[in-house]
C-alpha cells in the first residue's frame, strides 16, 4: 500500500493531464488516510491539490478532519474559514462557521472570536437556535450584557409555543438583575402571564419583585390571582394568610387583614396560626367581645398550659366588660378540660359565690373531694358544702348526706355533730336526731354548761316528738337542773308535765316564766302562762284563783281564745 501511495504520487507529478492528476492524488490521499493509517501522508496530497485548487471543498474537508483529529486547532480554524468561504448553500456555511465557533470557544479559550463566527452564522441564518444557544451562553459567561439582552429580545420575537415563556423569564432575569431594571422585569413577566395565568415562575417572580418595590396592593392582586388558580387547601390557607399579613402588616389595613382571616376560618376552618392573628388583629380594632371567643376558641384547641391560659385570658375580658354570662361559659370550659387545675377551679367557685350559682358551686365543691389528700382537709371541704346545701340551697335531706360522711371521720366531732343534728329536726327525721344528740351529750363528760343545757333540751323535744314522753321529761328535766332560768326549756317542760296532769310540776314551770323575759321569739307570750296557770288553778277546784289568772291573760291578749273560753265557762 505504501509503495502504491508513492507510485501514486509520483504518477501525479509527471501526468500532464491536471483532471488525471488530481484524481491520482484523492486516491492517494483516501488510500494513506483509510488504508495505511497515516494521517500526515493523507495530509500532503490534500494540501497538493489544494496547490492546485484552493477551493477544492473534498480536499479542505478532508484535511480539517485530520487536523481535527491531531487536535492542530489553529489549523482547524483556518481551514473551517477557507471552507465558509467555498460554500455554496448558506446554511451550509452557517454551519460550518458555527463548528469554527465551538473550537474557538472549547479548544482555544478564545470567547471574543467565538462570539464572532457565532454572529456571523447567524447573520447566514438567523433562525439557527444552536448559534443563538452557543451566544446566549458565551454572552453571559463574558458579560456582554447588551448584546445579551438584544439576542433574548430578538429571540423573544421570533419564538412561539412553549419556547416562549422560557425565553421571556431568562429575558426578564437579565432585565432585573443586570441592568437592575425592575420595570421592565416585570412588564416581561406580565406578558409570560397573560398568556399563561398560572405559570408558576413567572408568577413568583412578578411577586418577589412587586415586594422588592412595596407595591403592596399589586402584590395582593397577584397573590388573589394565584389563589383562584389552586383548590388545594393547604395552598388556599397559606396564599389566603400571606394577604392578610400584607394587608396588616404592610398596608396598615387591620379590618381588611380580619376579613382575610375570617375567610380562612369560613372555608377552610380555624388552625393555630389564624386564630392567634385575629386574637391580636381584634385588639387592635377593640373589638373585645370578638378576641375574647378567638382566645376561647384557641383554649379549645391547645392543650395544658397553654389551653387554661387562653381560657383565663378569656375570662379576663369578660370580666373587665361585665359579662358575667360569658364569664361563666369560659371558667366553665377551662374547669370541664382541666377540672384539677386549681387556678381554675378557685375562679370558678368564686364567680358561683358572686353570682348566687350555688347549685354549680357545690357540685364543683363536691369533685373537689377527690382531689383532698387528708382527713383535715376532707373534713371542712364536707362542712362547707353541707353549709351550702342547707342555708343557700335550703337542701337539709342533702346536706345531711355530707355531714354524715363528715361523721365518719370524726364521730364525736360537735363540730359535725350538732349541725347534722339541726338538720335532722329541720328534716322531720327526730328519731336520726335522737342518737345524735345522745352522741353529743355524751362528748361533753362531767362538763355542765348551758350548751349541755340546750342540748338536752333539744333531745328532750326530739323524743316528744316521738312520742317518748317519758324519755322527753328526763331529758328537760337533765336540762333545767343545768339552765334553771332558761325560757326554752321551761316552757317546754311546764307544757309536756301540764298535758301528762303533773299539774304541780307544771305550775312550777309557769311560775318561773313569769319571772323571765319573754321576747317575741320565745315561742310563749306572758297572756299564754297566765292561761296556763288558771287551767291548772281552774283543775285543782280553785276556780278564784283561776279567774284571776285568766283575766290577767285577758289584760295581756284581750283576744285570747282559750283564756277567753275558759273563763266563760268558769263564770257561768
Amino acid at each position: 500500500d505504501a509503495d502504491l501511495v508513492g507510485a501514486m504520487r509520483a504518477w501525479a507529478d509527471v501526468e500532464p493531464e491536471s483532471a488525471k492528476r488530481i484524481e491520482l492524488l484523492r486516491e492517494a490521499a483516501t488510500l494513506a488516510r483509510d488504508a495505511l493509517g497515516e494521517p500526515e501522508l493523507s495530509a500532503d496530497c490534500y494540501r497538493e491539490l489544494l496547490a492546485i485548487d484552493r477551493q477544492d471543498a473534498d480536499a479542505l474537508r478532508g484535511l480539517c478532519s485530520i487536523r481535527e483529529q491531531q487536535g492542530r486547532w489553529n489549523d482547524v480554524v483556518g481551514l473551517l474559514e477557507r471552507r465558509v468561504g467555498v460554500a455554496e448553500d448558506p446554511v451550509d456555511g452557517a454551519a460550518l462557521l458555527r463548528h469554527m465557533g465551538s473550537v474557538y470557544a472549547t479548544h482555544l479559550s478564545d470567547p471574543r472570536s467565538a462570539i464572532g463566527v457565532y454572529e456571523k452564522a447567524l447573520a447566514l441564518d438567523d433562525r439557527d437556535e444552536a448559534s443563538l444557544d452557543a451566544l446566549e451562553t458565551l454572552y453571559e459567561e463574558n458579560d456582554r450584557v447588551e448584546a445579551l439582552r438584544a439576542l433574548l429580545e430578538r429571540r423573544v420575537g421570533l419564538a412561539s409555543g412553549e419556547a416562549k415563556p422560557a425565553l421571556q423569564l431568562r429575558l426578564a432575569h437579565l432585565y432585573e438583575h443586570a441592568f437592575r431594571d425592575q420595570e421592565a422585569a416585570i412588564g416581561m413577566f406580565r406578558e409570560v402571564l397573560s398568556a399563561a395565568p398560572t405559570h408558576s415562575a413567572a408568577r413568583d417572580g412578578l411577586e418577589r419583585l412587586l415586594e422588592a418595590r412595596s407595591d403592596w396592593d399589586e402584590l395582593i392582586r397577584s397573590l388573589e390571582v394565584r389563589l383562584d388558580g389552586t383548590s388545594e387547601a393547604s395552598q388556599r390557607r397559606a396564599l389566603l394568610e400571606r394577604i392578610a399579613l400584607l394587608h396588616d402588616e404592610e398596608r396598615g389595613d387591620p379590618r381588611a387583614a380580619i376579613a382575610t382571616f375570617q375567610k380562612i376560618q369560613g372555608e377552610l376552618g380555624p388552625d393555630d396560626s389564624s386564630l392567634g392573628h385575629l386574637a391580636r388583629l381584634y385588639r387592635a380594632v377593640e373589638d373585645w367581645s370578638a378576641v375574647a371567643e378567638t382566645l376561647e376558641l384557641l383554649g379549645a384547641r391547645s392543650e395544658g398550659q397553654a389551653a387554661i391560659d387562653y381560657l383565663h385570658e378569656a375570662a379576663d375580658l369578660w370580666e373587665s366588660h361585665e359579662d358575667r354570662g360569658r364569664l361563666s361559659r369560659s371558667l366553665k370550659q377551662a374547669y370541664q378540660r382541666f377540672p384539677s387545675d386549681s387556678r381554675t377551679r378557685a375562679r370558678l367557685k368564686a364567680h358561683q359565690q358572686a353570682e348566687g350559682d350555688y347549685a354549680g358551686l357545690a357540685q364543683v365543691l363536691d369533685d373537689e373531694l377527690a382531689d383532698v389528700a387528708s382527713d383535715d382537709e376532707r373534713l371542712a371541704l364536707l362542712q362547707t358544702i353541707s353549709d351550702v346545701y342547707r342555708e343557700q340551697l335550703v337542701d337539709p335531706a342533702t346536706a345531711a348526706r355530707y355531714l354524715e360522711r363528715a361523721m365518719e371521720i370524726k364521730p364525736n366531732d360537735r363540730s359535725v355533730l350538732v349541725p347534722l343534728c339541726d338538720l335532722y329536726i329541720a328534716a322531720g327525721r327526730q328519731a336520726d336526731a335522737v342518737p345524735i344528740l345522745q352522741r353529743i351529750i355524751e362528748s361533753y363528760g362531767r362538763t355542765r354548761n348551758k350548751n349541755l343545757a340546750a342540748h338536752y333540751h333539744r333531745l328532750g323535744q326530739a323524743l316528744e316528738a316521738e312520742s317518748d314522753v317519758e324519755g322527753a321529761l328526763q331529758a328537760y328535766d337533765a336540762a333545767f337542773k343545768i339552765d334553771l332560768t332558761n325560757v326554752g326549756i321551761l316552757r317546754d317542760l311546764g307544757k309536756l308535765t301540764h298535758a301528762q296532769g303533773d299539774l304541780d310540776r307544771a305550775q312550777k314551770s309557769f311560775r318561773a316564766l313569769l319571772l323571765q323575759k319573754l321576747e317575741p321569739a320565745a315561742g310563749i307570750e306572758k297572756a299564754d302562762v297566765y292561761y296556763y296557770l288558771g287551767d291548772i288553778a281552774a283543775k285543782q277546784d280553785d276556780p278564784r284563783k283561776a279567774i284571776t289568772m285568766l283575766e290577767r291573760a285577758l289584760a295581756e291578749d284581750k283576744g285570747h281564745q282559750d283564756a277567753l273560753h275558759l273563763l266563760s265557762e268558769l263564770k257561768s
